[in-house]
């Protein structure tokens, strides 16, 4: 128990930080306002303000999704970091709205609080917000990291079928390699070591098992070229299934 200085009674203190929610990020691009207040009570507040009676624990910052990347901005003022997602959004194409921007940013700050420190609630400003369609998400050359994961355990599935040709995998592979060279979703450099180390898999004897130690070993040359742990040869099993090879 803590003592209130300025009433001399006894009161437990709060502990801000146990109760902080997680916060997802955000499209600002999808929720707008459909007015400029909220009513609280009797009064007519603005959403053009922090509607918060203390700051947020994290602090003024926001974590966006613009075109399907993840954006963080902090700043010392709510006004600096509406102004920052302006900009940012404007130069991704995009026109926000201030009193737009505000909204998302007040639910986000008070989403934080799972105790009662704003003017409003979420529940308030949601009422008063109304959700575009959907704009169509579209990335900015993404690096192969964003789906690389992905193209991996497709390969590793296809491997643990109960039998797998020589020429399937070979045709696999090809279909890895045009990803490759997409300009949208491609590396040309990572193209370029995988069709050379494609190749000169046709001149071998392949068993599926060679197939299987082949992806495995050319997982963890990419895996060193970038300082990723290695993976090891039993949890290579395990995740994509290879234990009848």
């Amino acid at each position: 128990m803590a003592e209130c200085k300025s009433c001399k009674k006894k009161k437990s203190p709060v502990n801000i930080a146990a109760n902080i929610s997680p916060i997802a990020a955000v499209d600002f691009s999808l929720v707008s306002a459909k007015t400029a207040t909220v009513r609280v009570g009797n009064k007519n507040l603005s959403i053009m303000s922090p509607l918060l009676k203390i700051k947020p624990p994290r602090g003024y910052g926001i974590n966006l999704i613009v075109k399907g990347h993840k954006r963080t901005i902090t700043d010392t003022s709510p006004a600096r970091i509406v102004q920052s997602i302006i900009e940012l959004y404007a130069l991704n194409g995009i026109e926000l709205e201030p009193k737009s921007v505000w909204l998302n940013a007040n639910i986000y700050w008070l989403k934080q609080l799972s105790i009662r420190h704003g003017f409003t609630t979420v529940e308030e400003l949601e009422a008063i917000s109304t959700t575009e369609v959907a704009k169509e998400i579209v990335l900015d050359d993404p690096s192969p990291a964003d789906w690389g994961a992905s193209a991996w355990r497709t390969l590793g599935a296809y491997l643990s079928q109960s039998e797998v040709s020589k020429e399937g995998f070979i045709s696999v592979l090809e279909i890895l390699g045009e990803m490759l060279t997409d300009p949208f979703i491609g590396c040309e450099e990572c193209a370029d070591h995988f069709d050379e180390a494609r190749i000169s898999l046709n001149t071998e004897d392949l068993t599926q098992l060679k197939m299987a130690q082949w992806m495995f070993a050319t997982m963890n040359e990419i895996r060193t070229s970038l300082n990723k742990p290695l993976i090891n040869w039993d949890d290579a099993v395990l995740i994509h299934r290879w234990e009848n090879l």
